[in-house]
């Protein structure tokens, strides 16, 4: 080969060996909804040779960035772009994501100023049978502009009061989410078994005060003040005040879209005597397996034989139509220092109405609340292990949403 056609050949393959081509962008980020004044770290994904990075964020401090990892904070509510550019030599390439990042109010300030008609109405009077009865009301921001809310009537246990069922179930930030009124009645000073006169609500057990006529004109009162809607009314109780939510699905099931009980427990007398609802009710249970309160296996005492958890699910599986199968979903054991660990049971054939999630080990808790876990610290060698694997009150929402009485 001549020396000339040699020569060119070498170069011509040495300049295809170094033939560099534009690079690819893409990119990631560690989240896409967050509230003000949160930061998200964003990846760059892309591939090539690249020489260098060009990063615009709307609405982010900073608003540009040349790193290839940058992080991002956003202080001002709303949907934002996202685009990076990369580049060599050889040309760039871009990668535009639309909407991609949202940024949420997370508090009434000057910034979040939509959250500043978040409204607690407290110590609202109604007269029932002669009596006053007391409640307080959680109105989600909006509230004045928005129709058909969702309504949960939240009961305390046995020793407690409204104002600290608000703190221990952590409903609020869930409330304002999904736009839900929260209401919260105050039961009355009534006897018990072994720790005398508590306040506590009368399922059926004393001949005063009626209680059922309480949640039911509380209902109507709810109905007439705001904008929420008939048909999505909710009863959520812990401990006795799960025992009054089962109640309430016998006595109120015309008005009471679903309920769930959190360590609550149910007496024979009335799943016997007590219980012809016109409507079958949807029914979630949270119960620990060892609870030492209202054991899982059923109990004895002055007032009478309460069930075992496992006989009042098959009392409202029998109820609703469900087959005796069941699925089981196994939730994550994310937190392995809490000695316990959580799994849901739903039966079969009857549209998801009677789910059971069982705390293995659990106690007489409510589970994921840090504020329960706060409170109630010193009370621990009886009611715990808590559980942090679930939030109870997210796991509640999550069933109610999807019943209606219409």
């Amino acid at each position: 080969m001549p020396l000339t056609m040699l020569l060119l050949t070498i170069f011509s393959c040495s300049n295809a060996e170094d033939t560099i081509n534009p690079p690819t962008a893409s990119f990631t980020s560690s989240s896409t909804e967050i509230m003000v004044e949160e930061s998200i770290q964003f990846t760059s994904t892309s591939t090539g040779d690249i020489e260098s990075y060009s990063w615009a964020f709307e609405g982010g401090t900073p608003s540009t960035s040349t790193q290839q990892n940058p992080e991002i904070t956003y202080s001002t509510p709303g949907v934002y772009d996202v685009k990076l550019e990369v580049s060599n030599e050889a040309g760039s390439n871009s990668k535009m994501e639309s909407d991609y990042i949202e940024v949420s109010c997370n508090s009434c300030s000057e910034i979040c100023p939509e959250l500043c008609n978040q409204k607690l109405v407290e110590d609202e009077i109604i007269l029932v049978d002669g009596a006053e009865r007391t409640y307080d009301v959680f109105l989600p921001s909006k509230h004045d502009i928005m129709e058909n809310l969702p309504v949960i009537i939240n009961l305390h246990g046995t020793t407690g009061n409204k104002t600290l069922e608000r703190s221990l179930t952590e409903f609020e930030p869930i409330a304002e989410e999904n736009k839900i009124v929260m209401v919260y009645p105050q039961g009355s000073v009534l006897p018990t078994c072994n720790i005398g006169p508590q306040p506590r609500w009368n399922g059926n057990l004393f001949d005063a005060p009626d209680d059922i006529d309480f949640i039911s004109s509380l209902i109507d009162k709810i109905i007439s003040d705001y904008n929420v809607d008939a048909n999505r009314i909710y009863v959520v109780g812990r401990s006795n005040g799960g025992f009054m939510a089962y109640t309430l699905a016998c006595e109120l099931s015309e008005k009471v879209a679903a309920i769930a009980s959190v360590a609550g427990a149910f007496t024979k007398n009335n799943m016997d005597n007590n219980c012809n609802a016109n409507r079958v009710v949807p029914v979630l249970e949270i119960h620990g397996t060892a609870d030492k309160v209202n054991s899982y296996a059923g109990f004895s005492n002055c007032e009478g034989i309460y069930a075992g958890v496992d006989e009042v699910i098959e009392f409202w599986r029998a109820k609703a139509g469900c087959s005796a199968e069941f699925t089981e979903f196994n939730y994550p054991n994310i937190n392995t220092t809490d000695d316990s660990t959580a799994k849901k049971i739903t039966y079969n054939d009857c549209n998801n109405q009677v789910q059971l999630i069982v705390i293995e080990n659990g106690g007489h808790t409510y589970p994921g609340s840090k504020s329960f876990e706060a409170f109630f610290g010193e009370f621990s060698d009886l009611l715990w292990p808590i559980n942090f694997d679930i939030h109870a009150s997210e796991e509640i929402w999550k069933f109610f949403k999807d019943f209606s009485l219409d």
